[in-house]
């Protein structure tokens, strides 16, 4: 066996040092792909192409050669291993380049985002049950215990949220259930403080997760703390028997959101503002009803309490909404203001015929003003958002048609039911919107619905201008009535 010369090593080395660099670029390019979060930022390094020399070349003496290319293939071998792989903004190439970013798969702290709250504030509420069954310790004790329980879960989430976001946010929101439940326990379960000042400790309690969620950036706290807050009244309220109390708390509940809501635009935490704060306020009315007609001053707390919540809640996002430029608006941010805008008026104009026992006549004239005030707006608001114009429109004009309905009386409410769906077809080609104009249609249908009923089996014109089968002659009204009817039909 013969010893091979040493152009064949040459060669050889040449072809194992290409083989070398092509699998380092093949690693490099593998290991950014499944890297956790990459997207390709560093791209493979350049390829190098080295032409193996030819297998004739001419042969020089054998030690001098082998003593020359000894050195540079070894310091060739140590710079490629050695080089960092240069970084480009481009896609890699190779056969690795169709591969998709690989995207971190959630962890522990992400599933015990979802489920810790709910474990924890179960946890604290079992503790303080066994403790009450056993009669370990004094009812002193247990509320301060339960408080140095909340201090801790607040001041262990506020130390670890830089580090660890989910576990800080549930130990914070924890933290502030756990001091609803000992102001609830210190004044319902003990009597250790009156109702009075229960309030305004949960009071301070929701000022504090308001200003939480604002310091932490964190909407979850004022979801918190906008569930507590309105949960009080159903908890303290049955038994203080204040309809004013109840009324300045929903307030200043309504008032928290809507500074939250004006700072940091969170959707979730508006609705759930609205949602509460209504079913807050319709609770302690029925409450109060159970015992006896609320007197007037109570009366009047809560008609301001529900002004304000209908012009924080129902207002001021839509008026924020419609206020933004066409480059700062995000069509997602319609949604919750929307919503809250077209519900508010509705819900306020039944609610203020439940706390005052209105008339027909008083609670439609006040509706019908409503209606045209929304209406006025959405004119307004066409030209800027035409998206929450129509939803302003609808809300305006439904509030317009019962205001109508239930105030007029007789052959007046056809006239004024057919001028008003005139009115709103003729304005929905003007800018009201498609939800006037659908509704217009509706008002259109049902006024053609009765207009046929009323004529039954008699022929039209004989029906409003001759008398009537048993031979008296029909009111003027009515002609005059079915007359705008099918006069607005045909507009």
């Amino acid at each position: 066996m013969t010893e091979p010369r040493p152009a064949d090593l040459e060669a050889r080395m040449s072809r194992l040092e290409a083989l070398v660099d092509e699998l380092q670029q093949a690693v490099r390019r593998m290991e950014s792909a499944v890297a956790p979060g990459s997207a390709f930022d560093a791209a493979a390094p350049p390829r190098v192409h080295r032409a193996p020399p030819l297998p004739h070349a001419p042969e020089p003496e054998p030690a001098p050669l082998a003593a020359a290319h000894a050195v540079p293939a070894t310091a060739a071998r140590t710079a490629a291993s050695a080089a960092p792989a240069p970084e480009t903004d481009g896609e890699p190439d190779g056969p690795l380049a169709w591969l998709p970013a690989v995207q971190p798969v959630p962890g522990g702290e992400f599933w015990l985002s979802k489920v810790g709250i709910g474990l924890l504030l179960l946890g604290v509420a079992f503790l303080f049950k066994y403790s009450i069954e056993q009669g370990w310790i004094t009812p002193v004790v247990r509320v301060a215990a339960g408080a140095a329980v909340s201090v801790a879960l607040t001041a262990w989430g506020l130390h670890v949220r830089a580090t660890q976001r989910s576990l800080g946010r549930v130990l914070l929101g924890g933290g502030i259930a756990a001091f609803y439940m000992v102001g609830f326990a210190a004044s319902q379960l003990y009597g250790l403080i009156p109702n009075s000042a229960a309030l305004v400790y949960m009071a301070a309690v929701t000022s504090a997760a308001f200003l939480l969620s604002l310091r932490e950036d964190e909407p979850l706290l004022t979801i918190v703390g906008t569930l507590g807050g309105v949960g009080t009244p159903f908890l303290l309220y049955p038994r203080t028997g204040s309809l004013g109390w109840l009324s300045a708390y929903v307030a200043f509940i309504a008032l928290w959101n809507g500074v939250v809501y004006a700072r940091r635009r969170w959707d979730t935490a508006l609705l759930t503002a609205g949602v509460g704060s209504w079913v807050a306020l319709v609770s302690g009315l029925v409450v109060s009803e159970r015992a006896g007609p609320p007197p007037v001053d109570a009366r009047w707390a809560l008609q301001g309490a529900l002004v304000l919540v209908w012009a924080v809640l129902g207002v001021l996002p839509a008026a924020l909404y419609l206020l933004r430029t066409p480059g700062e608006a995000d069509d997602r941010e319609i949604l919750a203001p929307a919503a809250l805008a077209f519900v508010s008026p509705l819900v306020a104009a039944v609610f203020t015929s439940a706390v005052w026992e209105l008339t027909a006549r008083q609670w439609g004239a006040g509706t019908a003003l409503l209606g045209l005030a929304y209406l006025a707006a959405t004119l307004w608001a066409r030209e800027r958002r035409g998206e929450m114009a129509a939803v302003l429109g609808l809300a305006g004009a439904i509030l317009l048609t019962l205001g109508t309905g239930v105030g007029a009386q007789g052959e007046a409410r056809i006239v004024l039911l057919a001028a008003e769906a005139a009115g709103l077809h003729l304005l929905a080609r003007r800018g009201l919107g498609r939800g006037a104009e659908v509704w217009a249609h509706l008002v259109f249908g049902g006024l053609g619905i009765a207009f046929l009923a009323r004529l039954g089996g008699h022929n039209p014109l004989a029906a409003v201008f001759a008398p009537d089968g048993a031979g008296a002659p029909l009111p003027w009204s009515r002609r005059l009535a079915d007359l705008a009817v099918a006069g607005a039909l045909l507009a």
